[in-house]
């Protein structure tokens, strides 16, 4: 997509219609910040805001402002003369009223010059903004650490329940809708549904299982689904593996699938003991939260493998776990859809991740705990334009991933229904994310579809596989030990599943009905309620979030993200994935608005005015990206007053 400066036609096309946008509102408001001025005032004395004749010299002049402005923290260059005027474009900015010049107080967020680093060697070391190592992180908050991970008025302790045994009455052997249907519940007061499952998984403890075998099976159980499923994908697998194994291929140190399976059988046949309570759903419209010891979670994934779980086979659209009149939309969690013949290559790397997570069964340290926490803010009870808020410290960098960003809350690209496509084709940032740390699957097996203003967040779970590649690309690498350090049993890690909205049209979103959404989104995602001081919480670490197959505008989400962060009284470490021209933007727009304290207020009636711009003219959204348009809007008046003197 061609840029502004790059092209001479758009270039003298803007300026006209800008001028004509200046000549219906300089009469009364300023453009800004909706401060009320005289048609004579010199907020715009000069009518034309983007010269139409001169577009090179504005684009030139206005990156020297910024830079100058950037660079010289103490001073702000080329305000107008007028204490009133300044006061009208920046009201949030003291005046020096004894002299009539502007005074420059830049917020706490601001940082020097040598702060503001870019590696000029290879890109893959290029930031700019604050350095990573001056980003407050989950360690520095040790003392409140597992404060933000629960929610206090409403958490289960399931873990607790494995070591009090004695002292806890056995779960329910049936199913209710308030709870995970286990595969040991009784359905018409049988249980030989279970009966069956026992007796499989003791024929693979026993080892006596090769390929076809594990097939038939799980379909013992499973018997409606015989002309359903397909056991390519896993079949191929185990034959693969068994050449391998074979030809003394395998070491010690790899994936001999055939000693790992009668673990996992053994596992899952100790289900009633090792999760001796029930789960409860995580269900919409209400906020919770469970722990779950590591060595429950393998014990809930083996049956996951094995395909025990009744009624959650079928994609949570088409099929709902129902009780009466009640429906749940819950996720698959069966791993049915994952021993497809989909991807070759795909299939067999998603299986290798799996394998690798449960061959650690015996040296996990399987008394930690992961907890996950719902999380809601309530429907239309923020008011964005009436945000007085600054924007926080930005580090942004071409390259990185999220998922080792340990210390920070990092951010999961989600599906509503969390993991997305992990037990089927997807491989993308969520999937990925959820093969690299398998025990964020579980999570699928009691949370409901995400409302658009809930997130899920997830504390003390650890990587397990190394990988390379994304989508077709994806390849599992071999083995990673997580040196994370735990406080209280919990691992020093947290993540926010938020799922973006999908847009089939790159300008629907450019409504402030969808924009709300988004930051209402991100805000429940990164506001803490744990009673803390808001500068004792970690930054968030994200990226292009809801931009590859959701079409999400990149400066648009990035800049609802750093809003969203500003609002919850976090910094951010962003990522832009190769993309060095969001970066730099992303580094300008920031600088200017904490060298000049611009409100998030500010911003949101920013874009609400770029949002009406796209509806009357949709092209204008190709031809000026967010990011331009807001320099051209602060920058620009700011040129169009020193033109005019």
């Amino acid at each position: 997509m061609a840029s502004r400066s790059s092209s001479e036609d758009e270039q003298s096309s803007l300026p006209r219609s800008s001028k004509d946008e200046v000549a219906r509102t300089r009469q009364d408001t300023c453009n800004v910040c909706d401060h009320k001025t005289d048609a004579g005032s010199s907020v715009l004395k000069n009518e034309r805001l983007l010269p139409s004749d001169d577009s090179k010299l504005y684009e030139g002049k206005s990156r020297a402002l910024l830079s100058k402005d950037v660079t010289q923290s103490s001073k702000c260059r080329s305000l107008p003369e007028s204490s009133e005027s300044s006061q009208a474009l920046y009201p949030s900015l003291p005046t020096d009223r004894d002299h009539g010049t502007f005074k420059s107080t830049p917020s706490a967020s601001y940082r020097k010059e040598e702060d503001m680093v870019v590696d000029d060697g290879d890109d893959r070391g290029q930031f700019l903004g604050i350095s990573q190592d001056k980003l407050k992180k989950l360690e520095d908050c040790n003392q409140h650490f597992l404060d933000m991970a629960i929610c206090r008025s409403n958490h289960f302790d399931i873990a607790e329940t494995e070591k009090a045994q004695r002292n806890v009455s056995l779960p329910a052997r049936s199913a209710d809708q308030k709870h995970v249907n286990m595969p040991f519940y009784q359905k018409r007061g049988s249980d030989e549904r279970w009966k069956v499952i026992k007796e499989a998984l003791r024929r693979v403890k026993e080892g006596c299982v090769l390929d076809d075998q594990l097939k038939e099976l799980i379909l013992r159980y499973n018997g409606s689904y015989r002309s359903k499923w397909d056991f390519d994908g896993l079949t191929f697998f185990c034959r693969e593996m068994m050449e391998k194994y074979s030809a003394h291929q395998t070491k010690t140190d790899s994936l001999d699938i055939f000693t790992i399976l009668p673990k996992m059988a053994e596992l899952a046949l100790s289900v009633e003991s090792i999760v001796p309570t029930q789960i409860p759903f995580l269900k919409r419209r209400q906020d919770q939260s469970i722990a779950l010891s590591k060595r429950q979670i393998a014990c809930l994934l083996a049956h996951a493998f094995f395909c025990t779980y009744p009624m959650r086979n079928a994609d949570p659209v088409r099929e709902r776990h129902s009780f009466g009149s009640d429906s749940l939309p819950l996720p698959t969690i069966n791993f049915s859809s994952m021993f497809k013949f989909n991807n070759l290559e795909t299939t067999r790397n998603k299986l290798l991740c799996i394998f690798n997570y449960f061959r650690r069964i015996d040296t996990m340290d399987a008394d930690k705990k992961v907890i996950f926490k719902r999380q809601s803010i309530k429907p239309g009870s923020f008011k964005w334009k009436e945000s007085r808020k600054r924007f926080t410290q930005l580090h942004v960098a071409m390259y990185g991933q999220i998922e080792k960003q340990k210390g920070f809350l990092q951010v999961d690209f989600a599906n509503k229904f969390v993991g997305g496509g992990v037990l089927g084709r997807g491989c993308v940032q969520e999937e990925i994310w959820f093969l690299a740390s398998p025990e964020l699957i579980v999570s699928r097996l009691f949370t409901e579809g995400l409302e658009p203003n809930e997130v899920l967040i997830i504390t003390g779970s650890e990587i397990y596989n190394e990988y390379k590649g994304y989508s077709n690309t994806f390849e599992w690498t071999g083995n990673f030990v997580d040196q994370t350090q735990s406080v209280g049993g919990v691992k020093v890690s947290q993540m926010v599943a938020m799922d973006a909205k999908k847009y089939y049209q790159d300008d629907n979103q450019f409504n402030m009905d969808e924009v709300d959404r988004e930051l209402n989104k991100a805000y429940c995602g990164f506001y803490s309620d744990c009673g803390k001081g808001v500068d004792q919480l970690p930054a968030v670490a994200t990226g292009n979030w809801g931009c590859g197959a959701f079409n999400g505008d990149r400066h648009l989400k990035s800049l609802i993200q750093m809003m969203a962060a500003a609002e919850a009284g976090r910094d951010i470490c962003y990522f832009t994935h190769g993309d060095k021209e969001l970066m730099q933007k992303m580094h300008e727009v920031h600088s200017f608005f904490t060298l000049h304290n611009i409100t998030v207020g500010n911003v949101y009636e920013i874009i609400g005015n770029y949002v009406a711009r796209v509806k009357s003219n949709v092209g204008f959204l190709y031809s000026t990206k967010l990011y331009d348009y807001i320099l051209m809007t602060f920058v620009g008046v700011k040129f169009s007053q020193e033109t005019s003197v």
